[in-house]
């Protein structure tokens, strides 16, 4: 089993983060709504910093983890096993909108905790309430900071 810990400077990434993004709550709380001006600078600073949009090489991480597993790594089986899924989501959305937005909820908060918090022991409890603890808090700011189009959102769902 590969372990992986975050680095120092990882962490310390991760304590800015989550810093800035209370301090952003905090400013949106008492500066009601955020100039639209300090808004794109900060989606600006962010967009430079991270650089390449998430997702766009998740495929050559799956290589990289099978070639340290020392497994053999199929391009068709990983997207068929990366697109199907979304696929088969995409018509649930359709049939089951209320259930399918709690279960996108649940994968994105489950996803940025991993992603964001991987630690070696993946089958703690304690490790798995961090993730998605970590996870919910990304989503909230984000919810957080556009609350007047969640609620439009969550209105025009049909409820089931």
């Amino acid at each position: 089993m590969v372990k992986i810990f975050p680095t120092k400077f990882q962490q310390s990434l991760y304590l800015l983060l989550v810093v800035v993004l209370l301090l952003a709550m905090a400013l949106h709380v008492l500066v009601n709504p955020i100039p639209a001006q300090l808004q794109y600078l900060f989606f600006g600073v962010l967009v430079l910093s991270t650089g390449i949009p998430h997702g766009a090489v998740d495929h050559l991480v799956e290589w990289q983890t099978k070639a340290l597993l020392q497994t053999k790594f199929s391009a068709v089986r990983f997207y068929i096993a990366y697109l199907l899924p979304m696929v088969v989501y995409g018509v649930a959305w359709l049939i089951f909108p209320t259930l399918s937005l709690y279960y996108f909820l649940y994968l994105s908060a489950t996803h940025f905790g991993e992603t964001d918090i991987p630690l070696a022991n993946q089958n703690s409890h304690l490790v798995r309430l961090l993730q998605i603890s970590f996870g919910v808090l990304m989503l909230s700011t984000i919810l957080a900071f556009h609350i007047p189009q969640v609620t439009v959102m969550l209105s025009e769902l049909q409820t089931f």
